[in-house]
């Protein structure tokens, strides 16, 4: 086996890795947005879209991942890394239902 040969063995290893572990992220980032996606429709209604609006804005916006790359036989290749905290609310519950707090 040459060394052309060792190298494209080795890339397409790495290609299948990363591409099972692609669509399995894919198939959960759907899912979540899919049921967070319903619930703000049924917010929207329940609540009106001025109220989820003033309680979106009250959020506030924070970047907390990194995008590093890695080299693969010349090739970059992005992954995101980030740290899991627990999830607050930055509302107060008086003026909402049980429907925009399933959605956060």
């Amino acid at each position: 086996m040459n060394l052309l040969d060792k190298k494209k063995k080795c890339a397409d290893t790495r290609n299948d890795k990363l591409y099972g572990a692609c669509k399995e992220n894919t198939k959960e980032v759907n899912e979540v947005f899919d049921d967070a996606y319903e619930a703000l429709k049924t917010s929207n209604i329940t609540m009106g879209t001025s109220s989820i609006e003033d309680i979106a804005l009250s959020v506030p916006y924070e970047p907390d991942y990194n995008v590093l790359l890695t080299s693969v036989m010349g090739v970059e290749i992005p992954s995101v890394q980030f740290e899991h905290e627990e999830v607050e609310a930055y509302y107060g519950f008086f003026r909402t239902n049980p429907i925009l707090r399933s959605g956060g």
